[in-house]
C-alpha cells in the first residue's frame, strides 16, 4: 500500500489527500464540498491492493479454470496500475469481465437519519488490442459495449443494500455511441436489473476519455451516492464535468442473507468495482478493457446539495 499522508479536512487543493486533487467542488460547480475520512488508496505500486476479478476474463459467470484472470499489473511513465482486461470475440469465449476489492463497511454508514455519503475516486484509462491482421475498417473501430464502475454495499444488520454503478454504453455500430446509464432499483434478484439513462440535459455526454493509438492518457473520475435507508445516487464526475444524478433512479437492492450461512451472507459488505465489456461484432479485436490506478474511497463525505 501506498503512504496515505495525512487528509487534511477543507482549505487549499494541496492540503487534499494527493490522488483527490481532481474533485471538482462546490464553489468550483459541484456538489462536493470536501472529502470525509480515506478507507482506502491504492496506486498499485508494490501489488494489487486486493483487487480480484469476479469471474476469470471472459467466462461470462461460469467456472473456467482455463481461463487466465483479467488482471495484471502494467508500469506507465509516472506510476503503476491495474490492468482489467477483456477477450475478443474472436477467442471464443464471453467478452466481459469484472474486478472488485472486498472492503467493509464503515460502521458509521448505518442507522444514520439520511445515511453517509460515500465516494469513489479513480484515474482510468481505455485500451485496446487488435490483430495484426486487421483491416481497419468498421470491424476494428467497433470495441466496447460498456464500461463502467460502482459500490455494491450492505448493511450491517442486514437491512438495506445498494449497488450504486454508473455506465458508460456503447450503441452498436462503426463507431462507439456514449450514453450513461445508472443501475436501477429491484425488489428480487430474480427480477432483470434496470438501467435508467442519465438524460443528455445532465451534460452525460462527451465524457468518456479517448484512446487514440492506444495512448495512456489518464482521466479521473468519481462516483458519490448516499449509503443508507435513504440510498441514492449524487454525482459523477468524469474529467472536467460534474454531473448531478439526484433524482434520476432509485437503488435499493434484494438483501444478500444467509442467517447460519457467511458464505451466502453479505452482511457490511463494501465493494467497489470496475466492469467492462466488449461488442460481440468486435471480430478483430484481441481483447479490450481499462488501466486503473490512484484509487481513493472515502465516507462521511460533505456536499452542498443546494449547490
Amino acid at each position: 500500500m501506498p503512504d496515505h499522508g495525512l487528509l487534511l479536512l477543507g482549505g487549499k487543493s494541496s492540503e487534499r489527500h494527493p490522488f483527490t486533487v481532481e474533485d471538482i467542488l462546490a464553489d468550483e460547480g459541484g456538489q462536493l464540498v470536501r472529502r470525509g475520512e480515506i478507507i482506502y488508496a491504492e496506486d498499485f505500486a508494490n501489488d494489487y491492493g486486493n483487487w480480484t476479478p469476479v469471474f476469470q476474463a471472459g467466462s461470462d459467470g461460469a467456472s473456467r479454470p482455463d481461463i487466465r484472470s483479467p488482471l495484471s499489473r502494467v508500469k506507465y511513465p509516472g506510476g503503476s496500475a491495474l490492468r482489467i482486461a477483456a477477450p475478443g470475440q474472436i477467442r471464443g469465449q464471453g467478452t466481459a469481465t469484472d474486478a472488485i476489492v472486498r472492503l467493509a463497511r464503515p460502521r458509521a454508514t448505518t442507522g444514520l437519519t439520511q445515511g453517509a455519503i460515500v465516494s469513489f475516486g479513480f484515474y482510468y484509462s481505455l485500451f485496446v488490442e487488435y490483430l495484426t491482421s486487421a483491416s481497419g475498417g468498421a470491424t476494428k473501430r467497433v470495441s466496447w459495449d460498456s464500461f463502467g464502475a460502482g459500490i455494491d454495499n450492505q448493511a450491517w444488520d442486514n437491512s438495506e443494500r445498494a449497488y450504486f454503478t454508473a455506465l458508460a454504453k456503447s450503441d452498436t455500430g462503426d463507431v462507439n455511441a456514449e450514453r450513461w446509464q445508472l443501475r436501477g432499483a429491484r425488489s428480487s434478484a430474480s427480477n432483470p436489473i434496470q438501467w435508467v439513462d442519465v438524460p443528455a440535459s445532465r451534460g452525460a455526454s462527451g465524457l468518456v476519455l479517448g484512446y487514440n493509438e492506444n495512448k495512456t492518457n489518464f482521466q479521473y473520475g468519481r462516483l458519490t451516492a448516499r449509503v443508507g435507508t435513504n440510498a441514492e445516487y449524487l454525482e459523477l464526475q468524469m474529467g472536467g464535468r460534474a454531473i448531478d444524478l439526484r433524482g434520476i433512479a432509485a437503488v435499493q437492492e434484494p438483501i444478500q442473507f444467509g442467517a447460519d450461512n457467511t458464505a451466502a451472507n453479505f452482511r457490511g459488505g463494501f465493494n467497489p468495482f470496475f466492469s467492462y465489456k466488449l461488442l460481440t461484432d468486435a471480430l478483430e479485436v484481441i481483447c479490450g478493457g481499462i488501466y486503473v490506478t490512484r484509487l481513493t474511497v472515502s465516507y462521511k463525505d460533505e456536499l452542498d446539495l443546494a449547490a
